[in-house]
């Protein structure tokens, strides 16, 4: 794969900044690539209590006899639609854990009886990134609903999706028409008019001079650009408002060492990088080259990745601080639902990979199985897409049984609690907040009162 045409992917895919932002994947199966893969074993859970919850939540699975509506795409199986560009000729295996975490639900909630009785198959709804206007006509031919997916250009799938009355709950979304559909319900929402708040407000507080000479890197790209103007105004909102601007090519640079020093001569102390941990990593090595670091680099979600901890990478990106909003691997030990999803993948879908996109369909499949529960149980025991879609959209407190911060499915608003992770002595560490700390306000995030800020304009 041509590694400029991957980044210009990546680049694209972290166009919701400063929300529930997704890594691109791209790597072969069982490479130590990508999101933070755990490779410790899980930890052992008898099998009836799998069959009870995940993490803290009741399970949506179990026998029944519940049937779909007629007209929707129903049958002796409950199908669901995963999207992905997993079969993109110029970027392979993108967001692939995704499909990897639905077929591994899907066998598990199998196992406890369906939903309400209602076997679950997912059906690979490959967009190729190009192609998925096709994507969706075969959709719309043969799922109830879309679940636990992502299309890195998932506008393309617009008008069809409305033309064939479907519904959707994603991992994550990207443009403004899928963002702003009403047919949909996010499991850990975002939009593009409001943003947290919480992660530059650690920095200022934590960081009071650094932020004083702030920099932001980002790709001279329209989807990129509208992230730069959330991340200045997230700055603006907490008191910086000093911030060099530096673009750079969608596709990359050739030579890193020109930014490098121009942040050295500017006198930079506070950093953040809108774009793919790929190039970051080239930037890294180009400050270390010209030997200077600013004292404080935060970057976001999409920069939690093994990617920078390769050999190759680590020296230079020693420090780096990434806001996230789940559970990080490193922390299994104390938490069900990591533990619970590390076992389903294990027990029902070993070969796949354990990822925080996977956590991320995960939770939305969670999201709907309890949606569909719901409904069933107050539709006569008929399955209906409407119905599902309200019933998700009553939702208002949401974890995926403990995999994430706390977030509104049915307001539709980011999370406002967030934690800061660091890369220290070569591994990712909690910085903040420290368990059980007076700043720990929601499970091991800091959550921010009035937590969201309003984003205006492009």
């Amino acid at each position: 794969m041509n590694a400029r045409t991957r980044a210009m992917v990546c680049c694209v895919t972290v166009a919701f900044v400063g929300l529930a932002v997704t890594a691109c994947s791209n790597q072969p199966k069982n490479a130590n690539v990508g999101e933070p893969i755990s490779n410790a074993p899980p930890a052992q859970t008898s099998s009836s209590s799998a069959a009870k919850t995940f993490g803290d939540l009741p399970s949506p699975c179990g026998p029944g006899s519940a049937r779909i509506a007629s007209g929707e795409n129903g049958g002796s199986t409950l199908k669901l639609g995963t999207a992905t560009d997993h079969g993109a000729d110029s970027a392979p295996g993108t967001n692939e854990e995704m499909l990897d975490a639905a077929v591994a639900f899907a066998k598990w909630c199998n196992a406890q009886g369906g939903i309400e009785g209602l076997k679950v198959e997912v059906e690979d709804i490959d967009g190729k990134l190009f192609q998925v206007p096709a994507a969706i006509e075969q959709a719309c031919s043969s799922v109830f609903a879309m679940v636990g997916g992502e299309w890195v250009f998932d506008e393309q799938q617009f008008p069809r999706f409305t033309q064939c009355k479907m519904v959707s709950f994603p991992a994550a979304l990207l443009s403004a028409q899928a963002v702003g559909n009403a047919d949909t319900v996010q499991a850990v929402p975002s939009v593009k008019t409001a943003a947290p708040y919480g992660g530059w407000e650690w920095a200022a507080k934590s960081h009071p001079q650094d932020v004083k000479r702030t920099a932001i890197l980002y790709a001279d790209n329209p989807a990129i650009i509208i992230a730069r103007n959330t991340v200045l105004q997230q700055l603006s909102y907490v008191g910086i408002t000093n911030v060099k601007q530096v673009s750079y090519s969608i596709n990359g640079e050739a030579n890193w060492a020109p930014f490098a020093q121009e942040l050295k001569d500017s006198g930079i102390e506070a950093l953040t990088f809108v774009g793919s941990p790929g190039n970051y990593a080239l930037l890294a090595k180009a400050m270390t080259e010209v030997g200077y670091k600013p004292n404080l680099i935060l970057n976001d979600a999409n920069f939690y990745t093994d990617l920078l901890l390769q050999s190759g990478n680590v020296k230079n990106v020693e420090g780096m601080f990434a806001r996230t909003v789940f559970v990080p691997f490193q922390e299994a030990g104390g938490n069900k639902a990591l533990q619970d999803y590390e076992n389903m993948m294990s027990t029902y879908n070993s070969k796949g990979l354990k990822a925080q996109t996977g956590m991320q369909a995960t939770s939305a499949f969670l999201l709907f199985a309890t949606a569909a529960k719901s409904c069933i149980a107050t539709n006569g025991g008929v399955l209906e897409r409407r119905c599902v879609l309200a019933a998700g959209k009553k939702v208002t407190s949401w974890t995926g049984g403990g995999l994430h911060a706390v977030t509104d499915p049915a307001s539709g608003l980011p999370s406002k609690c967030m934690a800061i992770l660091q890369i220290k002595d070569g591994k990712w560490t909690r910085e903040f907040p420290q368990l059980g700390s007076s700043d720990d306000s929601g499970k091991g995030y800091r959550c921010y009162d009035p937590g969201l800020m309003t984003v205006t304009g492009k």
